[in-house]
């Protein structure tokens, strides 16, 4: 085979909200590949923003479960052998059967991407069988993959521990940039940005804000969606907790940006949780602003490194609001994370971040071009 010129990417999700995509695909692009990401179309999809590089969606008759996972990957096979290309990034175990099946078929090599420990996802608790099938799947295609790659130190010991094979840690970092504002508004805001799912703490921190003196703006659509929305209406915090639903990547930005205050936490529910490493974090930092975390190992190493956050390890509605009111009312404390967000920011950049994987591409292109 020659040297990789056109790379397809494999993502199970719809392509409007995924940052750490989108950054990926720009940054092969800008190193010389012709990137293509392929995703899906959704009922409440919007036209794709124009990049750089193509985007393509596939319509997907099944929603979610056995199903859909199975019509997504059938459809992925049917689309990649008629649009060949030198190199499938397969996102997560949920796209690995159809770059391992093209491989087989056209000897086409993929690279892994795990975002997450897969098969200790929460979803996936207590569910062995279903959990049984994604192991068999990544057991089967992870050894043949090209290259690993994955989101944090601790997902890749995982992941080498169990394979003996190398993961390159590529962390989901925003582009440098300085917002016009940081933290400036008036209004005494909390911002939640992510997945409303299980496991995030959500139910805790809805609770947590019958005691605390600001406003909570959660971010971001998902499972538990209805839900909050009814636990919010239940305990008549309305005029205190609104949803912003999806938010697109900008607009998402501004509104951090406005913010006084971020919110990332996660329940101790499974090995990828524990070693897992949000974008959100970064996002409020190079919004410039401090942050209520989770005490999870990542965490506490970059936070050992500047100190952008108050860590907390008990999710408990009382003890999630004793950390906001200490960030909202220690104005000493709050100035000193503010500025070492600002210091972080620099530091903490895609730029810097993406070298290691144009770094990575160039190798395997040239290992390719010698076979």
């Amino acid at each position: 085979m020659g040297r990789i010129k056109k790379i397809q990417i494999l993502v199970s999700n719809d392509l409007s909200y995924d940052q750490r995509m989108h950054r990926i695909a720009q940054s092969m692009h800008d190193a010389g590949y012709e990137a293509e990401l392929i995703g899906r179309l959704l009922p409440a999809s919007v036209s794709p923003e124009e990049k750089a590089y193509k985007q393509s969606r596939l319509r997907c008759f099944f929603r979610k479960g056995p199903l859909f996972y199975a019509e997504l990957n059938l459809r992925l096979i049917i689309y990649l052998l008629k649009k060949p290309s030198d190199l499938l990034w397969s996102v997560d175990a949920d796209t690995l059967p159809a770059a391992y099946i093209i491989n087989k078929l056209r000897g086409r090599p993929y690279v892994y991407d795990a975002h997450e420990y897969f098969i200790a996802l929460p979803e996936l608790q207590g569910r062995k069988s279903v959990q049984s099938v994604w192991k068999r799947i990544e057991d089967m295609a992870v050894p043949g993959a090209l290259a690993c790659v994955t989101v944090s130190n601790g997902v890749a010991a995982l992941y080498e521990k169990r394979y003996k094979r190398k993961f390159l840690v590529l962390r989901n970092m925003p582009g440098a940039r300085k917002p016009e504002q940081s933290g400036s508004s008036a209004e005494r805001l909390i911002i939640y940005q992510g997945a409303l799912n299980e496991g995030r703490g959500l139910e805790s921190l809805i609770m947590a804000m019958k005691n605390v003196d600001a406003r909570l703006l959660l971010a971001g659509e998902g499972d538990l969606s209805d839900a909050l929305r009814r636990q919010v209406a239940e305990l008549q915090l309305g005029d205190k907790i609104s949803f912003a639903g999806y938010v697109l990547p900008e607009a998402l930005s501004a509104l951090t940006a406005r913010a006084t205050l971020g919110v990332n936490l996660l329940e101790k529910k499974g090995l990828s949780y524990y070693h897992s490493l949000a974008n959100k974090f970064f996002s409020y930092v190079h919004a410039g602003i401090p942050q209520l975390c989770i005490d999870f190992p990542e965490y506490r190493m970059l936070n050992d490194s500047y100190e952008v956050a108050l860590l907390i390890d008990d999710l408990a509605p009382s003890n999630i609001a004793a950390g906001l009111n200490e960030l909202l009312g220690d104005k000493a404390l709050y100035q000193r994370l503010r500025e070492n967000c600002l210091k972080a920011r620099e530091h903490w950049t895609w730029e810097e971040e993406s070298l290691k994987l144009r770094e990575m591409l160039n190798k395997l292109s040239r290992d390719e071009a010698e076979s």
